[in-house]
Order: structure tokens, then sequence, then C-alpha cells
């Protein structure tokens, strides 16, 4: 068993997806071209608070056994510690679905998923199960589906939605219980048609930054009136609105 704190892996380091054991391991960057499946239940990282996978240009999936979350051999919890998660350019990458288990991350506060583009499902119903999530990033994932809903915690402080499929069934809702949200940035997103007015000043009561780009369908978000309040705007792009001058940038 591994007593080190910090510890990153270079591209030549074999599938060590398939056994990590390590009691003190507070931080684990992952970055290896040979890697093909990480196995849940072969990870053992009582003590993990941040977790970085990136440049896994083989990586298909990260599974448990089942469908089931795992526990390692003393009874904990696979990440009790773990706060930080990123998965960063693993184009072949299509199932994470285990892995955002809330059994899986009791702890996190920060989940990021960028550039994988050929994930094509999230576990969009547990997202709202989470209660101490704080910051969610989805960037670059266009090939994801959202058939199943999506769900926020009302943990939620930043939140980014960049390029990664087809959301449009859930927005505006997937907003509404998102009291203590500062920060909301929408990128790239199609077939976004329109937000209420009223979601700015009733439901997002926190709002602080507000940020659109490019969504080439929406048409509405309530006008000027309806933003009034966000200190930090900035709209562009978005040719289809028809209730704001763009650029909009405060």
């Amino acid at each position: 068993m591994l007593g080190m704190n910090d510890w990153c892996v270079d591209p030549s380091c074999g599938n060590l997806g398939e056994n990590v054991d390590c009691c003190s391991l507070t931080y684990f960057s992952l970055s290896c071209s040979r890697l093909t499946s990480i196995k849940l239940q072969m990870w053992n990282l009582p003590a993990l608070e941040e977790l970085q996978i990136s440049r896994c240009q083989f990586l298909k999936s990260i599974i448990g056994q089942s469908g089931q979350v795992l526990r390692s051999t003393s009874g904990s919890r696979a990440f009790p510690s773990l706060i930080s998660l990123t998965i960063l350019s693993c184009s072949k990458l299509w199932t994470i679905d285990d892995l955002l288990a809330e059994e899986y991350l009791p702890a996190i506060e920060r989940i990021l998923i960028e550039s994988c583009g050929s994930l094509w499902s999230l576990p969009d119903e547990r997202f709202g199960n989470i209660s101490s999530l704080r910051d969610l990033r989805i960037t670059d994932c266009r090939r994801l589906s959202w058939k199943k809903g999506f769900l926020l915690p009302s943990s939620l402080q930043s939140l980014t939605l960049n390029n990664c499929g087809d959301i449009s069934a859930w927005v505006p809702s997937c907003l509404k219980n998102l009291a203590s949200l500062v920060t909301l940035r929408i990128c790239m997103c199609r077939h976004i048609t329109s937000i209420p007015g009223s979601l700015w000043t009733t439901n997002l009561t926190s709002l602080e930054n507000l940020l659109i780009w490019s969504c080439p369908d929406i048409v509405s978000i309530g006008g000027e009136n309806a933003i009034s309040e966000i200190q930090n705007v900035s709209i562009q792009w978005c040719y289809k609105m028809e209730d704001l001058k763009q650029p909009v940038v405060r």
C-alpha cells in the first residue's frame, strides 16, 4: 500500500486503472494513453480529495460491478473524502454512470466533465441527490442524451452547460430550485427557445453572474427588466433573441 499524498501518472503507465490502493493519497492525476477501463471495485483511496482523469485517449468506461456501488475491503465508501472530480479530454469514454453515484461521492463539491466527445449518458437523475455539490461544469460533450431528465441539487452555486447535448426539455425546469446559484453559463446549447423572465426574480434570487452565448434557437429570456438585478451579464450571438438588443455586457 502506497503512503504518498500526491500522485501524477504519465502516459506510459500501462493499465493502472485495474488496481489502485493507497490509504493516504489526497491528490491523484491520471493521464494514461494505454488505459482502456477503470474498475472502481479495484480502487481504494479513502483519503483522496481531488481526482483528475485527463487525456486517456483509449479509456472507454469507468464502471462498478453490475451497476452496484462497491465498498473497499475495510467497509468504507470508495471515495469518502473526494471533493473535486475532473474528467478531461477522454475522447472515447462513453459511460461514467457508476462513478457519479451519490454513494461513491458523499462529499463531492465540484464536478468538471469536458471534451469527452463519445460520452452518451450521465446519471442525470442522480445529480439532484448530491447534496454537497457546489460547482457543476459540463463542456463539449455534444453526444450526451438527457432522456431520463436533468435534476440539480439546491446546493449548487455555479453551473456551466456548454455544448452538452439537447437539454431543451429540461430548461428552465432544472433551474427552478437553484436559490443558491451565483453563476450560470449556458453556451452553444441548441433547441432551448425561452427562459421565462419570472425565473430570474423568483427562483434564481442569488444569481450574480449570467452568461448566455451562441444559443441559436433562444428567442426570449424575459427582456431587460427581468435581468436588471443581475450584476454581471454577458449575452451574445443568440441571433433569434427578440427581447434584447445584443450584445448585452455589464
